[in-house]
């Protein structure tokens, strides 16, 4: 993996790392750290802390504990001097997965979320519907995409090759302001999970809700159980037909967050002229294209 690629994947993870705390630190103060903490209708309580940790995150004071050990696992990347490249980018996407996580949730309990015209935490009920379709081949895989197209011609243009191919998009922010949504919403296209174009978030921390979907389905049709990390994330690799679509410049954070995608076994399409990185020990394909 080009070191360039690795020196942005860990500068973004330790940005978003920073942003959890003191977001959490500063939503202890205010509303103590017994104050539940929790997604809205599920069972998986931080569906993907839950999953890979097998950890229960119930409360601020849990966050901050599973915040500790992101904390801990951040300072045991040393900047490609020890781990192989590869091997440090996908730990900064695990840092910057479990602390897009916290904020998220901590969104959540500020009223922060759901924002107007975006779905945010995807439920579990939406989840079995969709699963099931999933399974019978109504959706023939899912595309994330972050960032915005060149045009809103282009944006409408890429959707509907989607929808003909029944594939169901999530929509994410680019965290500079621009997103596919707004594209959209100009081209008068119909989005909602009726027309499988779902906008997802306005921060780039609101690529988790995918990352949610895809680890649930691990624990909800694969029978996996809690805690087994790479049971579930293989289960993701195998059996979740789903890429990310990164459109636009690439920051640092955009770039943690795809590292965080390609070690849950999603590979990454990008617009952007960057190195290609081939097949991965965490993918099935193409890593990078």
């Amino acid at each position: 993996m080009p070191q360039a690629v690795v020196n942005a994947a860990i500068k973004g993870a330790r940005s978003i790392v920073d942003n959890a705390e003191k977001l959490l630190d500063k939503t202890i103060k205010e509303k103590g750290k017994d104050h539940k903490l929790e997604f809205p209708e599920t069972g998986y309580f931080l569906p993907l802390i839950y999953a890979t940790l097998g950890k229960e995150v119930k409360s601020l004071k849990d966050a901050e504990e599973i915040l500790d050990t992101v904390k801990t696992l951040m300072k045991k990347i040393p900047d490609g001097k020890r781990n192989s490249p590869l091997d440090d980018a996908m730990d900064s996407g695990v840092v910057t997965a479990f602390a897009a996580e916290i904020i998220e949730a901590i969104r959540y309990v500020n009223g922060e979320l759901p924002e107007e015209g975006w779905q945010g935490f995807i439920p579990d009920s939406i989840l079995r519907s969709l699963g099931i379709q999933l399974v019978d081949g109504r959706i023939s895989g899912v595309a994330v995409v972050v960032g915005a197209a060149p045009d809103g011609k282009t944006a409408e243009k890429i959707i509907r090759e989607l929808q003909e191919k029944n594939i169901l998009t999530l929509l994410v922010s680019g965290g500079d302001g621009n997103s596919m949504k707004e594209q959209l919403v100009k081209r008068k296209v119909q989005l909602g999970l009726d027309f499988y174009v779902v906008p997802v978030g306005k921060e780039v921390s609101s690529f988790i809700h995918a990352a949610n979907f895809a680890i649930r389905a691990s624990l909800s049709y694969g029978g996996n159980k809690k805690g087994e990390l790479e049971k579930n994330i293989n289960y993701c690799k195998e059996r979740v037909p789903a890429f990310i679509m990164a459109l636009g410049p690439l920051d640092e954070i955009k770039i943690a967050a795809a590292c965080a995608a390609i070690r849950l076994g999603f590979p990454v399409i990008t617009d952007q002229n960057v190195p290609a990185i081939k097949e991965t020990p965490f993918t099935l394909r193409d890593a990078l294209i």
